[in-house]
């Protein structure tokens, strides 16, 4: 089982201590000494902090790993960022803000960053969309596809999930370590909880394993202060915060964490089943995605909607992929005979907008189904999403009916006079409702600003579940 180790978020908050800057290198010195290349994701302002201080040392060791990005509690977050957006201008609003916070730690640490990450509960479905634009992952955010719910495509971009709307979901160890690496008794229970974890996973063959270790700044405070900095949504400072918020640990304290931290690592590193991997070589081993959809996956998928009227999720095709898949053969036989055994995958991202539920005609004749195929892969291919719906001889028939009607088009011969009833399907596959409400989560942060509508945020996350499919390792990764 492949397993990525995290360091993550520089935290923002203690500017003035100039211990906060030199933790990190310790963890990256710790790490060196056992052979281990980790993943810090770090806020943009401690990038900034670093660079503004002459931390030359602090970059140096933190450049041993990979770095990339860990949102902000600095307000707009990323749910306030796209309140209310569709779908392109929350992806524009989220290229200016995260694509300059990726620049900035680019040209801090002088790397091209690996990956972008949530933060919290501050999620927005455009930032996957930007993670696709860059070629990066997008990592601790809710899409993860079954059955392994481990690392997924979702609109486009390689995701890492951290807490998917699923109690079946494995792939983030659910704890980090941070009040545990000084005192020895939290430790060995939160020691003992990862082993039991790592032993589940193996048992149920989960691909990748994600543990996120510490925040190094934990390392010599206890207590947070973003609520007093960043609370409700607003960006108070540190003259705001009580004396008493945070406790500084000692030198003993310091000391025992470090040791227990190096225990976690050996750990990860010596376990048999084990492979600590860096997020390079994680994108060289799932990053991949088919070029054609062998005719056995679609006839399975298309077997199962018709069976169950669900639009299903899981395996290696998405469901955009499926019908888009549904629609080539269909064309293609109408021309040849016969559905070919494959056909192109279409790079298409979900609809813009939500699908209507009800259709617009009782029923589709062969022609009709035809022309809607090539009128579906023409539409994607044009705009790169998928359309909400088609006109059909003056009607809408929306996206959910159509996939219903191709399914049921693609497991019957072909007949020319034959009709296909068109019935009111969901306008999402399945997982796309409890995928939205997972938007809906931040607005009980303490650090967001209330009344917030997420409304918007929710619908796309359940548009871009057509996108969502399992990724699998490339065998010769």
């Amino acid at each position: 089982m492949d397993v990525l180790i995290v360091i993550g978020d520089q935290d923002t908050y203690h500017e003035d201590d100039a211990e906060i800057d030199e933790n990190p290198i310790w963890l990256s010195d710790i790490l060196c000494e056992e052979g281990i290349v980790a993943q810090f994701v770090i806020q943009a302002r401690r990038a900034e902090i670093l660079a503004e201080y002459g931390r030359a040392d602090t970059i140096r060791a933190m450049r041993r790993h990979e770095i990339g990005l860990h949102g902000r509690d600095v307000h707009p977050v990323l749910p306030e960022l796209v309140e209310g957006l569709s779908w392109q201008a929350g992806l524009d609003a989220m290229r200016a803000a995260e694509g300059a916070e990726l620049d900035l730690l680019g040209h801090v640490f002088d790397v091209t960053p690996t990956c972008s990450s949530q933060h919290r509960h501050q999620a927005a479905p455009q930032a996957f969309g930007l993670a696709r634009e860059l070629g990066v992952p997008y990592m601790f955010g809710y899409p993860g596809a079954p059955p392994s719910y481990s690392v997924s495509w979702y609109a486009g971009a390689l995701s890492v999930p951290l807490n998917t709307p699923t109690s079946e979901s494995l792939c983030f160890f659910p704890a980090v370590f941070d009040d545990a690496l000084p005192d020895d008794s939290l430790f060995a229970d939160l020691f003992g909880r990862l082993q039991a974890h790592v032993a589940r996973c193996m048992e149920v063959r989960l691909p990748l394993l994600v543990v996120f270790v510490c925040h190094p700044e934990r390392l010599c405070y206890s207590g947070p202060l973003e609520q007093w900095q960043y609370g409700n949504g607003a960006n108070h400072g540190v003259l705001g915060v009580p004396g008493s918020v945070e406790k500084r640990r000692s030198r003993e304290e310091i000391q025992r964490a470090l040791q227990n931290f190096r225990t976690v690592i050996r750990y990860l590193r010596d376990t048999p089943g084990l492979e600590p991997i860096t997020t390079r070589e994680m994108m060289t081993r799932y990053g991949h995605q088919t070029e054609h959809l062998p005719r056995a996956e679609l006839a399975c998928m298309a077997r199962q909607a018709v069976e169950t009227r669900r639009i299903p999720v899981g395996g290696t095709l998405s469901a955009g992929e499926a019908v888009l898949g549904f629609a080539q053969a269909i064309a293609e036989r109408a021309q040849t005979g016969s559905l070919p055994e494959s056909v192109a995958r279409v790079d298409a991202l979900g609809p813009i907008e939500p699908p209507p539920l009800a259709p617009g005609l009782p029923a589709l004749s062969s022609p009709d189904v035809e022309n809607v195929a090539r009128a579906l892969i023409g539409q994607a291919r044009a705009t790169g999403h998928l359309p909400a719906w088609l006109d059909v001889r003056g009607r809408q028939v929306g996206l959910g009916s159509l996939y219903g009607a191709l399914a049921t088009t693609y497991n019957t011969d072909h007949n020319a006079d034959a009709l296909i009833e068109l019935e009111m399907w969901p306008r999402y596959p399945e997982m796309a409702i409890a995928l939205g409400n997972c938007h809906r989560m931040c607005t009980e942060d303490p650090l967001v600003r209330p009344g917030l509508s997420t409304d918007a945020a929710a619908l796309h996350a359940q548009l871009q579940t057509w996108t969502l499919k399992s990724a699998t390792r490339d065998a010769a990764g």
